[in-house]
């Protein structure tokens, strides 16, 4: 499974499929939360770590 352009999604799918087969849905429910709150603050933090790459590299570039 490739873990990087689609995490969200592939996220989405097995937390779904542990909702419908796992016999411990609750605790599955709570893991993909814990999941899909991870992945926004990682998301967030590439984000910010992206608009300053491009400051550095307008300043670099004067």
């Amino acid at each position: 499974m490739v873990l990087e352009c689609n995490l969200p999604a592939q996220i989405d799918h097995i937390s779904k499929s542990l909702r419908r087969y796992g016999s411990l849905s609750s605790q599955a429910h709570k893991n993909t939360d814990a999941l899909q709150a991870e992945v926004k603050q990682l998301e967030r933090l590439r984000g910010r770590e992206r608009v300053s790459n491009n400051e550095y590299q307008r300043i670099g570039s004067r």
